[in-house]
């Protein structure tokens, strides 16, 4: 997708919706503290938010990135899967873990 691609489909979107003073509510789309209006009902704040936020996908100040081009935890699983010292690094986790649970001379804790 180009830059000047303007007509992309912004999906669903979280609107948070106020209450304010004098009975007008405040429409703001969720993480975009600057994405807001408020009017004289919630219809019509929402309205708003939703004819701001086309309006700023034309102008091209909001742009739909492709969240596959970004790395994911997921993306590590499985890096060191052909480490040679995996096995050795088990091992050391068992030792530790087996002093921690006996720290002195490896006997279990006296127990009431």
């Amino acid at each position: 997708m180009s830059l000047e691609d303007r007509s992309i489909d912004a999906g669903p979107c979280l609107v948070l919706i106020r209450p304010e003073p004098q009975g007008q509510f405040t429409a703001q789309l969720v993480g975009l503290d600057d994405l807001h209006v408020t009017a004289s009902s919630r219809e019509e704040a929402v309205a708003g938010v939703r004819s701001m936020l086309k309006q700023w996908i034309e102008a091209g100040k909001l742009l739909r990135l492709d969240s596959s081009a970004v790395p994911t935890l997921m993306d590590w699983c499985g890096h060191a899967r052909d480490d040679p010292d995996f096995d050795d690094d088990l091992e050391e986790i068992r030792r530790q873990r087996e002093h921690a649970d006996h720290p002195i001379d490896g006997e279990p804790p006296e127990t009431e």
